[in-house]
């Protein structure tokens, strides 16, 4: 398919996309979710499980490149399908909305005027 380096380059960049498009989200549950006291814990884990996936998903590709060269693009795809599936009907709204008064909306449209026209 790609055997030349602006492929790998383009393929690169559009990892890093879509990682840049996920993390946020992923970040701001677990901080939703978390108390103060498990909040560096949680983050923790989300950190070990995706370094885990680093080390132990080109094993699994490897070996179902062993199978056939189309398998662990079919495996990641049906990985994706589940995780798409899972997180639409199995997750929940986790932004708790905030009480704000007078005075925060004025801190905060003051601050957000203040970061965009500086």
């Amino acid at each position: 398919m790609g055997g030349s380096l602006s492929i790998l380059m383009l393929s690169r960049i559009l990892g890093g996309v879509s990682a840049a498009f996920i993390m946020p989200g992923v970040n701001g549950m677990i901080g939703d979710l978390s108390t103060k006291a498990t909040r560096a814990k949680n983050f923790s884990y989300m950190s070990a499980v995706i370094n885990t996936g680093f080390i132990v998903g080109p094993g699994i590709g490897g070996f179902l490149a062993e199978i056939s060269h189309r398998a662990p693009f079919i495996f990641a795809g049906a990985l994706g399908i589940l995780a798409f599936l899972s997180s639409v009907f199995m997750l929940e709204e986790t932004n708790q909305p905030e009480e704000l008064t007078e005075k925060t909306h004025l801190k905060k449209l003051f601050l957000t005027n203040f970061l965009l026209f500086q």
